[in-house]
């Protein structure tokens, strides 16, 4: 919180001022300018990026809600990961809808790093999003009642102990060379649990013989 002042001094040498304080908090729309950690409730009003060199820890507990007003704002907001993403700890972070509607917001995506342990993101149209040379670790993740739960393209991150449920059309999916290694993961009412770019949709029992895979299961 910073205390602003205003002084305006005449050609005769007279003075006025005026103060005002500006309280500084953390970003809900547009970009980050300095490293930040968000807690508690925090609400996201519009796209926010975190740009190259910058990083986002989400401390654990913390709740993300995608704000808006609907036929106005929209909720169709994203968070972008250009720097470093981190979540971990033991109390889970959530990403929800404040107005509970599923595919209405654009979920996470990732061009830079990210360790993502102990999560849960509902609702999206991605989930998580991962691209090019992302260097991403996913771990004890929940992606639940999502389009689309991971969403690969051209990278290989780790996916360790993460549920997928209900996610509309693929748990994973993987495009342009994307082949994520997923170990013991679960997989529920999904439209397709896992989408391999070259063989399609796979048995529980062929994702495990994928190489580096091993462990998932069907609930």
């Amino acid at each position: 919180e910073y205390t602003l002042t205003l002084t305006v001094t005449d050609n005769d040498g007279a003075t006025v001022s005026e103060t005002v304080s500006v309280k500084v908090n953390n970003t809900t729309s547009g970009c980050l300018y300095k490293d930040e950690n968000w807690s508690g409730e925090h609400r996201i009003s519009g796209d926010v990026l975190v740009p190259e060199g910058k990083t986002l820890t989400i401390l654990p507990g913390t709740t993300v809600i995608i704000d808006g007003i609907p036929g106005v704002t929209g909720y169709n907001h994203a968070l972008v990961i250009e720097g470093r993403l981190l979540i971990t700890g033991e109390d889970p972070v959530s990403f929800i809808m404040v107005s509970g509607a599923q595919e209405s917001w654009k979920g996470i995506t990732i061009f830079g790093t990210a360790e993502l342990n102990n999560f849960r993101i509902e609702q999206a149209v991605r989930g998580i999003t991962v691209l090019n040379d992302a260097q991403v670790n996913i771990a004890n993740g929940y992606l639940r009642n999502n389009q689309v739960g991971l969403h690969v393209y051209g990278c290989c991150p780790l996916i360790d102990n993460t549920r997928f449920e209900g996610n509309t059309l693929y748990g994973i999916k993987e495009d342009f060379g994307g082949r994520p290694v997923v170990a013991n993961c679960h997989f529920s009412n999904n439209g397709i649990d896992y989408y391999h770019e070259d063989l399609t949709a796979l048995s529980m029992e062929q994702l495990n013989n994928v190489e580096g895979n091993s462990g998932n299961s069907q609930y």
